[in-house]
């Protein structure tokens, strides 16, 4: 590409002539300073152009003339380069008049604003512009001098394009939350949410609605943080459990305020070694009470009574009833290794399971069961899949979400599908590139998914965001748009069928019309 260089004709007048002796005293030099300077998008004209203010120093001798000899601009986007000789230079601060050797000054140049890969993700993209200035300097009847400098600068595009959701209003808290955080939404009974975010570095529970997000418990280094399991109370209190030493799984009640209220354990028969399974597998609420599974290579302990493993297996899974007071009143052997078991309004269970170790069976059962654990259908996945979330339909049937394990660190292939009350067949299946799949119910069985990757849905190319998509209860695509530049978020339904994100994205987010700056923070919007 050719591109034409401009010499600016003395469009500053640095300096103003001092009368001194024309000896030199000193070496001129230029220092452009990017900690200071900035660079911005603006519309001049309904045009969108990049504006630089460009901060300096400058040491020259008192009775020096100085102006701009030359300017040069390069911007680097995922476009490519491109360099702009004839920038627009402004400045208010000049001419200035000289009396210290060092002297503080700033310009302004302007140049058409960079073409970036997709207008739609343009808020996401980064790259880089890079400022040259070139000096002339004149003194007296001294030959002409010229002195340059040049420094680099971040580029971000303009903010993301405004979608096609909406929100009453984006609530944001102070908390930080780091990049590979995990969230889990567990919905209450009572409206709200249960939001439990999980670090290599810990955990954190949180309670959240459209309108408040609150923390409930920020330590909770006594219990397994890394396999914490929650879920609410009919009155709304959050129940967390894991395992806590080396023999016992612990539960804890917290309510509204944050205080504990109840706590219970599930014991072993003994030590288990350091290399045998205990950890608590799934926790969910009862229509009397809680149930929990347990993996354990040990015998449980129940009134006495010890429940073995078996003994072909590396390990046990074990049903546990819990009273309201989190005491165990019953143990179940189970014949599969179970990830979740949650009881539904009409009394029957969904649960998926695997089959327990050591078996060449990889395969993943999404089940639905009687209250007495008669099966009514099965969905089979031929490899449990990376992770998994399922959400009850009213009419029996169920909505899934899942992510394949893939060569690439933490994605693989996205699946959302919808299973038939009747028997648990597909009806439907939508799928992308992602990782951390989120699915909520909407009123009309229809679903919002969410993930952060693409979607051949979506014309985005392959650049990779938080993502919403919703989905009419025939699985056709009712609109999608990429909510945030990446970080991690999720989707769930309500207790009155409206929809809730949660999350804790880079640079900024936006849902309609608002676009709000996260920086990694905490934030919480219903999604209309």
């Amino acid at each position: 590409m050719h591109h034409r260089r401009l010499v600016v004709p003395a469009l500053l007048s640095l300096g103003a002539v001092v009368a001194c002796d024309e000896r030199s005293a000193v070496d001129p030099e230029l220092v452009l300073q990017p900690s200071r300077s900035t660079v911005q998008t603006v519309q001049i004209a309904d045009e969108d152009r990049l504006a630089i203010d460009a901060q300096m120093r400058l040491l020259v001798d008192e009775g020096s003339e100085v102006s701009i000899e030359s300017a040069t601009v390069v911007l680097s986007t995922d476009v490519g380069n491109t360099t702009l000789e004839d920038p627009l230079v402004s400045s208010e601060d000049l001419p200035f008049e000289g009396g210290a050797l060092w002297s503080d000054l700033s310009a302004r140049l302007e140049v058409p604003a960079p073409v970036w890969g997709h207008d739609f993700l343009r808020g996401c993209r980064m790259g880089s512009v890079k400022i040259g200035l070139q000096l002339r300097i004149e003194r007296g009847d001294s030959p002409a001098r010229t002195v340059q400098s040049s420094m680099e600068l971040p580029l971000h595009a303009a903010s993301i394009a405004p979608n096609v959701f909406s929100s009453s209003g984006i609530i944001q808290s102070d908390d930080a939350v780091a990049p590979e955080t995990s969230i889990e939404l567990v919905p209450t009974p009572t409206g709200e949410v249960l939001v439990s975010l999980r670090t290599a570095g810990g955990a954190r529970l949180y309670r959240a609605d459209q309108d408040a997000l609150s923390l409930v418990v920020d330590d909770f280094s006594w219990l397994d943080q890394a396999r914490l399991r929650i879920t609410p109370s009919a009155s709304g209190d959050a129940i967390v459990g894991g395992r806590t030493g080396p023999f016992s799984v612990a539960l804890h009640r917290f309510n509204g305020a944050g205080a504990q209220v109840g706590s219970g354990t599930i014991e072993t028969a003994h030590f288990p070694a350091v290399e045998e399974k205990l950890e608590l597998a799934a926790l969910s609420r009862a229509h009397s009470g809680f149930f929990g599974v347990v993996r354990s290579a040990a015998p449980l302990v129940v009134g006495g009574v010890e429940h073995a493993a078996p003994t072909d297996k590396e390990y046990g899974s074990f049903l546990v009833q819990l009273d309201e007071t989190l005491t165990p009143v019953a143990v179940t052997p189970l014949e599969r290794d179970v990830r979740s078991w949650e009881v539904l309004e009409d009394g029957t269970i969904l649960s998926t399971s695997t089959a327990l170790p050591p078996s060449d069976d990889s395969s993943l059962e999404i089940q639905r069961l009687t209250a007495g654990g008669e099966i009514l259908w099965t969905y089979h996945l031929l490899d449990a899949p990376h992770t998994l979330v399922v959400r009850p339909l009213a009419d029996g049937g169920v909505l899934a979400a899942y992510q394949e394990p893939s060569n690439r660190v933490g994605y693989g292939d996205v699946t959302f599908v919808r299973l038939a009350g009747s028997d648990g067949t597909a009806m439907w299946s939508h799928h992308a590139f992602g990782t951390a799949p989120s699915i909520a119910v909407r009123g009309d069985g229809g679903a919002v998914l969410g993930l952060l990757g693409s979607d051949p849905s979506l014309d985005l190319g392959n650049h990779d965001a938080a993502l919403l998509v919703e989905l009419s209860p025939e699985g056709q695509v009712l609109r999608g748009a990429p909510i945030a530049c990446g970080g991690a978020g999720a989707v769930v339904d309500m207790a009155d069928g409206s929809t809730l994100l949660v999350g804790a994205f880079e640079q900024q987010m936006t849902l309609g019309e608002t676009i709000r700056e996260t920086h990694q923070q905490l934030v919480v919007s219903g999604v209309n």
